[in-house]
C-alpha cells in the first residue's frame, strides 16, 4: 500500500471515530480522560513522523527500511488508540441501551453504576466506570 493511500485511509477511519466518539461524548454529557488525548496526541504525532520518513524515502533511498519500520509502528499505534476509541464508544452505548431498557443485567462488560457526574473526566466521569473496567480484565 502506497504511504499516500496508507495516510488517506487512516485519516479517513480516524475522522470518523473521532466524530463518533465526540458525538457520543457529547450526547451522553460525559468527558474524556487527559490520557485519551496523550494516546490520541502520541499516535498523531508517530503518523505525522512516519510521513517525514517516506518523504525522506522519496530523494534518499536509503531511508526506505527506517521508513518501512516507522510505518509499521505508527500504523500499529493508530490501530490500538482507534481500538481503545472503538470499545469506549460501545461500552458507553450498550450501557445507555441496557440502562433506558431497564435491563436488570448488562449484554456486555458495563458500568454496574452510573457514571459519576462533575468529576474530572475519564474512568470516573466518562465512558466506563471502574466496575467495567475490572468486569473486562477478567
Amino acid at each position: 500500500m502506497s504511504a499516500l493511500s496508507r495516510f488517506v485511509s487512516s485519516a479517513l477511519i480516524g475522522l470518523s471515530l473521532s466524530f463518533t466518539r465526540i458525538h457520543a461524548m457529547h450526547k451522553f454529557n460525559t468527558r474524556p480522560d487527559p490520557m485519551d488525548y496523550t494516546c490520541i496526541q502520541v499516535s498523531n504525532c508517530l503518523q505525522c513522523i512516519s510521513c517525514v520518513f517516506d518523504i525522506l524515502a522519496i530523494f534518499d533511498k536509503s531511508f526506505k527500511d527506517l521508513a518501512h519500520c516507522v510505518d509499521c509502528v505508527a500504523d500499529c499505534a493508530f490501530h490500538i488508540t482507534a481500538g481503545c476509541m472503538i470499545a469506549q464508544t460501545n461500552a458507553e452505548l450498550n450501557y445507555r441501551a441496557m440502562h433506558n431498557a431497564g435491563m436488570a443485567q448488562p449484554l456486555v462488560a458495563a458500568p454496574a453504576a452510573a457514571p459519576a457526574t462533575g468529576g474530572k473526566g475519564g474512568l470516573n466521569d466518562g465512558l466506563l466506570g471502574n466496575a467495567a473496567v475490572v468486569d473486562m480484565e477478567r
